[in-house]
């Protein structure tokens, strides 16, 4: 018998990686854990996105800086990304 649980732990609601610290006897998916997890996606996904919107509006917006420094931005931009993913 395994005592892991399917999926990552960030996207798993607190109450199924935990069920006593909740006042629960045992870890049952529900509804409220779906919602959970699909906001989660959702709030990485969104991050993501806006993060690589702000790079692309810097580069825009910035064309004196020629093709390197537009590179040096969007390489510096993917780096704090992948920062965050790992911390996270």
């Amino acid at each position: 018998m395994t005592t892991s649980k399917p999926g990552i732990a960030r996207y798993i609601a607190p109450e199924l990686l935990d069920p006593p610290q909740f006042g629960l006897r045992h870890s049952n998916p529900s509804k409220e854990s779906d919602v959970y997890s699909f906001a989660m996606t959702a709030y990485e996904v969104s991050y993501i996105l806006l993060q690589y919107l702000l790079v692309l509006l810097t580069c825009v917006s910035c064309p004196s800086q020629g093709p390197l420094g537009r590179l040096a931005v969007w390489c510096a931009a993917r780096e704090r990304h992948r920062l965050q993913y790992r911390v996270w």
